[in-house]
Formats: structure tokens, C-alpha cells, sequence
């Protein structure tokens, strides 16, 4: 069994739910040579739901026709139990008969493919799935130390909260004293990792103890090792 996301830090978690497809393993093993993802993989429902409670994976992919389509109608109840609450299914099916998309949007899927579809297509329409929920902004409390850069000076700070869009730093004493739309380089240590994180931020708003930024130009990989390394 696969470890707790700290113990992927900058991968994508991704739960394979299929009991007879044999295409199911090729696309397992084309999901681990990509070197983006940490693969499990599930053949009964009652193990799909244990594993969702325990380990915080970020996308399942089920075949339409897992457990004799029983697997549809757990998707509901997966996603509110799963420990991860903004868990996505992507649902595949080797058939294209009418009616099957629908199905599978009735019965909560984020998304439906029908195959044949190659592995690199594939690997983009679940980066895309999973990349969409990091992109949304989830502020946390937090004290962490920056060091930002401002006119070529620099100071020790603390955040008093961050997302993958920004953070808002504390400036009581107005040493800082930053103005709206200017730019501030920061530098801060990752939690979880005790990685160096560097990039810049631009002013948007001024508050009474501090300022807020929003972090520019950060790459899927910063976003990732935001997300994984703080929430």
C-alpha cells in the first residue's frame, strides 16, 4: 500500500479501479513510466473505498464496467468519504454506446473517455483533471519565516497565511512598507520538505499588519510542490 502524500511530494496520486480490462495495465504501466504519477491499482469495490479513506489520491480512473457497472453508483459515496475531498473519477469505457457518457456524468463522474485513446492523450486529460483542483486556492493559517526582497534590500519576515495563488506577510512596523502593484522577490523554506522555495510576488493589497501578494509565474511544478509540501 502507497504512503501518505508527503511521501510523493511533486507527483500526482492516481487510483486505477478495473477488474478485467486488459487495457487497464497497459495503462498502468504507461502512468509509471511517466514518471509523474504514483500508480495503485484496485479490483473490488470494498479495497477502492478503503484505500479512498486512508490515502489522499488525486484522481481515480474506473472502467465503466467495473464490478458489473456497480462501480458507477459508488462514485457519490467514494468522494464523500475519500479523505481527500476534492477527489476526481474519470471514468473509461472500451465501448462507445450511446448512452454511457451520460451515464457516467449521472452517477458523478468529473469526466468520461471512451477508448481507443493513445497513452500520451490519456496522461494530459488526467494531468488536466488533477492539475484543474491544485489551480484553486485553498488559504491555510500558517507562520512561516520569508526572507523578501524589496528595492534591493532584504527582510525577515513571517506569513500569517498562504495559497498556491499567494500568501499575506506581516509588515507591522512598516520596515517593508511595499506599494500596491510593486513586485517582492521571497524565499522560504517548504514545511513538509524543507525545501528553498523561491519566487516573486506582486503587491495587491495593504492591511494594517502586513501586505498580500499574489505569486507570479509559478510552474505546474511550483503549484504541485506548494500543495504537497503546506496543505
Amino acid at each position: 500500500m502507497a504512503g501518505s502524500e508527503e511521501s510523493f511530494y511533486g507527483k500526482f496520486k492516481i487510483l486505477i479501479a478495473d477488474d478485467q480490462s486488459k487495457a487497464a495495465y497497459s495503462d498502468y504501466l504507461a502512468l509509471q513510466h511517466s514518471n509523474i504519477f504514483i500508480v495503485s491499482n484496485v479490483g473490488n469495490i470494498d479495497d477502492m473505498k478503503k484505500l479512498l479513506e486512508l490515502e489522499k489520491f488525486d484522481v481515480v480512473i474506473m472502467n465503466f464496467s467495473f464490478k458489473n457497472n456497480r462501480g458507477l453508483s459508488e462514485i457519490q459515496n467514494a468522494k464523500r468519504k475519500s479523505c481527500n475531498n476534492r477527489l476526481r473519477f474519470l471514468v473509461i469505457n472500451s465501448y462507445n454506446e450511446n448512452g454511457n457518457k451520460e451515464t457516467a456524468y449521472q452517477n458523478n463522474a468529473d469526466l468520461y473517455i471512451a477508448r481507443p485513446i493513445t497513452s500520451a492523450n490519456l496522461i494530459q486529460e488526467i494531468k488536466n483533471l488533477a492539475k484543474y483542483e491544485y489551480r484553486k486556492a485553498e488559504r491555510v493559517k500558517c507562520h512561516i519565516k520569508f526572507i523578501a526582497t524589496y528595492n534591493n534590500e532584504k527582510f525577515e519576515t513571517f506569513a500569517t497565511d498562504i495559497s498556491v495563488d499567494g500568501t499575506h506577510l506581516l509588515d507591522e512596523d512598516k520596515k517593508i512598507n511595499p506599494e500596491v502593484g510593486h513586485e517582492i522577490e521571497m524565499e522560504f523554506i517548504i514545511p513538509k520538505t524543507s525545501e528553498t522555495f523561491k519566487c516573486f510576488g506582486k503587491i495587491v493589497r495593504l492591511t494594517k499588519t502586513g501586505f498580500g501578494l499574489q505569486f507570479k509565474n509559478l510552474t505546474d511544478q511550483d503549484i504541485i510542490t506548494l500543495k504537497y509540501g503546506i496543505f
